[in-house]
């Protein structure tokens, strides 16, 4: 056994140690908010997949967030789950948008006699590595790059409150982490959208994006920079096909603290 080796730290570590960034144990924690659509939507699911990402960290805030989330997020635990889920939202009146599905989400907007404060909603294929033995919930939250959205909506307890299964740092404004990088550029630029939202990134965190352009293989950087040519910055606003555009790449590509720092 290597005694080098670097473990995954005990929620309770992580509490306590302001740099030890890895993939710590999610947990229980009670929401403060939900809405309509995010209760018809947890109940029209029924266990096909969990609704995730940002606005769970919406839900996560104790003070009344500032910012509304572009999109509900919601991830099918298998691939026919994800099919059944296309379905249901089809017959409640959701409409499927063409342009912005890919073969990794599917994209719908709300029908034309909803309130117009529903969002539009994302449903996103299970990553090809997650096997029915694994523990899905987990794979799901493992699987964001930042403490500030890792998480997805459980249940509903007592008086409606919803409990969230996620990052001790879920929804927290003052601790936001970057956990894992795929592609630097898109990190910063999801940096930059939740530092708009309030969360503050400490410079440490900052460090860590310039820090993890170097081990990414020359390719992917010259595909990195010929992009960006072409292209602004490009703004990860929960549109959905950017954001999982890389979702089946090579899980060897992804740099992350635990790798990198320890």
């Amino acid at each position: 056994m290597d005694n080098n080796a670097v473990t995954t730290p005990m929620t309770e570590q992580r509490l306590t140690d302001e740099v030890y960034d890895t993939n710590g144990d999610p947990v229980e924690q009670l929401g403060y908010r939900s809405t309509t659509q995010v209760d018809e939507l947890f109940k029209l699911i029924d266990g096909l997949g969990y609704i995730a990402g940002s606005i769970c960290a919406w839900m996560a805030e104790y003070d009344q967030p500032k910012w509304t989330p572009g999109d509900i997020d919601i991830f099918a635990v298998s691939l026919e789950a994800f099919k059944l889920i296309e379905l249901v939202l089809v017959q409640h009146r959701y409409v499927r948008i063409g342009g912005s599905s890919n073969d990794l989400v599917s994209t719908f907007a709300p029908g034309a006699f909803e309130p117009c404060e529903y969002l539009t909603i994302q449903v996103v294929k299970p990553h090809p590595s997650w096997t029915e033995s694994d523990d899905i919930r987990r794979s799901i939250v493992t699987s964001f790059d930042m403490t500030c959205s890792r998480g997805l909506l459980d249940n509903y307890g007592d008086h409606g409150t919803p409990v969230l299964y996620g990052d001790v740092y879920l929804g927290n404004l003052a601790q936001a982490k970057i956990i894992r990088v795929n592609n630097p550029v898109k990190t910063l630029a999801r940096m930059m959208k939740y530092h708009a939202r309030g969360y503050a990134f400490s410079p440490w965190e900052q460090i860590k994006v310039l820090r993890s352009w170097e081990p990414v293989p020359a390719e992917k950087k010259q595909a990195i920079t010929e992009e960006l040519h072409a292209n602004d910055l490009p703004d990860d606003d929960d549109s959905g096909v950017d954001s999982y555009g890389s979702w089946y790449d090579d899980e060897a590509e992804y740099w992350d603290a635990e790798s990198s720092f320890y």
